[in-house]
């Protein structure tokens, strides 16, 4: 070997030999495993307004601190409220028709508005104003009056009463076979006349 290529070798390696021991700013970072990360809160779910009548899992508000209180039918079942329902009931002999008691900030769109989603309900074509006023009745409480209707459709029936107490309209409706709700007006207008908002 010619003494010029050895001198290339060696020159070569000694400018190797720093390069390996140079730190070329590698860092290690520590990745969490997965059970080492902390669980995310749970965000509570936020009301959504709702109206009474309508289908969904809108949760209902929060049970008002002056919340009626009535005398229960001996004939009627009482039943899990459900989502929107502050109070739910059965009656007929298989239980066919339905109560419930619900609680909404404000007029949730007023009177006509809500009447008219009843009998949509009902397959029933809207109503005036000037209607309206015809056909609601006013059943007197221990306390107060509430606004109903009697809306019979062609095979179901709705009975509703309604009022608006210190800013929440409260709904006590009734709904089943045209039959079977004939056969309980009677006591569903017994419950609207015990109902109180005092103790």
């Amino acid at each position: 070997m010619r003494r010029a290529q050895l001198f290339q070798i060696l020159l070569l390696l000694a400018l190797a030999l720093p390069a390996c021991d140079r730190d070329d700013g590698i860092q290690v970072y520590k990745v969490s495993k997965p059970d080492e990360v902390a669980p995310l809160a749970p965000t509570p779910a936020q009301p959504m307004p709702g109206l009474p009548g309508m289908a969904g899992t809108v949760p209902t508000p929060p049970p008002s601190a002056e919340a009626p209180k009535w005398e229960l039918p001996a004939e009627w079942d009482e039943k899990a409220p459900g989502a929107m329902r502050q109070a739910s009931f059965s009656a007929g002999q298989n239980g066919e028709v339905d109560i419930s008691v619900t609680a909404f900030p404000g007029e949730v769109g007023g009177d006509l508005a809500n009447v008219n989603r009843w009998r949509r309900q009902l397959g029933l074509d809207p109503i005036d104003e000037t209607t309206l006023a015809r056909d609601t009745q006013t059943v007197k409480t221990r306390e107060t009056e509430l606004k109903y209707v009697e809306l019979p459709g062609a095979d179901q029936a709705t009975l509703a009463g309604w009022t608006l107490h210190h800013g929440q309209s409260w709904f006590f409706k009734m709904t089943g076979p045209k039959a079977a709700v004939a056969a309980e007006q009677a006591r569903f207008r017994a419950f609207l006349e015990s109902v109180t908002f005092h103790s």
